[in-house]
């Protein structure tokens, strides 16, 4: 199944917002893995061509001390802290 130009959009933009997050934090990707509970590798796609499962967005937005309303849409309170 061919995946949409719509739907590639929100995937990357999706995926940019989750490194916003976890950069804003000063957190490094294995660090947010490890309080995840997941591997370093998996995480690292999260950050690049897969979504985040929804299952992990919650504690996601806890780890990182991101607005969910702004994770899912990109509206609302943006991450404030430490970039990269």
């Amino acid at each position: 199944m061919a995946i949409s130009e719509t739907e590639a959009q929100f995937k990357q933009l999706f995926a940019d917002r989750v490194r916003t997050a976890r950069a804003a934090t000063g957190l490094k990707q294995w660090q947010v893995a490890e309080l995840l509970g997941i591997p370093q590798d998996k995480y690292k796609e999260y950050e690049g061509r897969s979504l985040l499962p929804h299952y992990l967005i919650g504690r996601f937005c806890l780890v990182c001390r991101a607005d969910l309303g702004w994770l899912m849409t990109g509206k609302g309170r943006k991450p404030l802290g430490n970039s990269d």
